[in-house]
């Protein structure tokens, strides 16, 4: 290692138990003597994420990855007055469901509704990754401005 590598090395050590425990790092000092015009250093590894060739591969194989995307299913029993009725009805519960409210209503159901979750252990990564690139493409105000550029088109 040259020692100007060795400099560079050891300035920016210090910084790496920082990175770790709040996942961002603050190296203005290291960058001011780079002498390159970089003011913000998210902004700049933001870009890098979105011109990563696995990132734009990953986007693009993504509706296919959905299909296999793993859901639990859970069953949720409701009463319902006089609205939308969700799901298979259980008419053993719905008559009883009468029977103690008002037996000529006929706008009382019981049901039994299908839940589709996508909350479960194994989709924390993708879910936490969709979401970032979600806030990034979307909302993210310093994106905007890039939005014409070329490079930005593919997404």
């Amino acid at each position: 290692m040259s020692r100007k590598e060795e400099e560079m090395l050891e300035e920016i050590s210090g910084f790496l138990h920082g990175y770790l425990k709040a996942g961002n790092v603050r190296i203005n000092s290291f960058l001011s003597k780079t002498n390159l015009n970089i003011s913000n250093l998210q902004q700049l590894l933001m870009i890098r994420f979105l011109l990563l060739k696995e990132t734009k591969n990953f986007a693009k194989r993504l509706p296919f990855l959905l299909k296999n995307f793993k859901t639990t299913t859970a069953t949720r029993k409701e009463t319902n007055i006089g609205g939308e009725v969700r799901g298979e009805i259980d008419w053993a519960e719905t008559t009883k469901s009468r029977l103690v409210r008002n037996h000529k209503d006929r706008t009382i159901f019981s049901t039994n509704e299908s839940i589709r979750s996508y909350d479960i252990p194994e989709n924390l990564v993708l879910k936490e990754l969709l979401g970032i690139l979600y806030r990034l493409l979307f909302h993210d105000s310093y994106l905007k401005g890039f939005e014409k550029a070329a490079w930005f088109a593919e997404w």
